[in-house]
């Protein structure tokens, strides 16, 4: 029985010296791996623009320590971080430049030559239209209408029946009626647009320029109305509808 106690006993001090040896084992193995790394080392810089063009005081941070400093008028600098400090480079009008010198060779001084690339910002093309007056714009709706084509206006069709049918079954003439249809379509939609101008300036209704036109195509306002309602009518009308195109946009979105 004592023997039997006495073999337990052995067992179990193997047991957790073995357990004990192998964890320290583990721990050297990590200090010296995080000794390896983290050396301290020292970084010299020198920073330009990609064309080598001088960069006045650009900015060095360590973003691991939160630490930065300025370069000289000239660009260089010179700081001091661990191997595995990542250090962030940045200038207006540049793009940041990160590094870190962790799986680099190991040693004591590191000299880089930096080039930033400066930050390319394209904008979107801006037209500005003038915010035409009610007044004028209803000089503009006295002009609505397709404008006669016909160069034999004088000449009926009894008086005159061939210059009737060439009229009004010749290709020419036809695309001639066909072009006034088309610039008279244009006028309407710009006179609707100044319309719409107005209106958002005075805060009646809220809608970007570039979405004018799928509202004129939505609103399907006949010419009569537009040419004959008067400026309460055609608000009233306009704002109903773009109500209506603002909810249904909603559901599609």
């Amino acid at each position: 029985m004592a023997l039997r106690l006495f073999i337990k006993i052995y067992f179990h001090f193997l047991l957790n010296t073995a357990k004990y040896s192998l964890g320290l084992l583990l721990c050297c193995i990590q200090l010296l791996h995080t000794a390896t790394f983290a050396q301290n080392i020292e970084i010299h810089g020198s920073i330009t623009g990609e064309n080598n063009e001088l960069i006045v005081f650009p900015i060095i941070a360590n973003r691991s320590t939160g630490h930065g400093m300025v370069a000289n008028s000239e660009g260089k600098f010179v700081m001091k971080a661990l191997k595995t400090d990542t250090i962030l480079i940045n200038a207006t009008g540049y793009s940041m430049f990160k590094f870190c010198a962790a799986d680099s060779t190991t040693k004591d001084v590191y000299e880089f030559d930096i080039h930033l690339s400066r930050n390319v910002i394209t904008l979107k093309e801006i037209i500005i239209h003038d915010i035409k007056s009610i007044t004028d714009i209803n000089r503009e709706k006295e002009k609505l209408g397709i404008r006669n084509t016909d160069d034999y206006q004088q000449f009926d069709g009894l008086s005159s029946p061939l210059t009737w049918l060439y009229e009004r079954f010749s290709k020419n003439e036809r695309d001639k009626r066909l072009v006034a249809s088309l610039e008279n379509k244009d006028r309407q939609i710009a006179l609707l647009k100044d319309l719409f101008r107005n209106y958002i300036s005075y805060d009646v209704m809220d809608l970007d320029e570039g979405a004018f036109e799928n509202f004129i195509n939505y609103m399907q306002l006949p010419e009569s109305f537009i040419k004959s309602a008067s400026d309460y009518e055609l608000a009233i009308v306009i704002k109903s509808k773009y109500n209506n195109f603002k909810k249904e946009q909603a559901v599609k979105f």
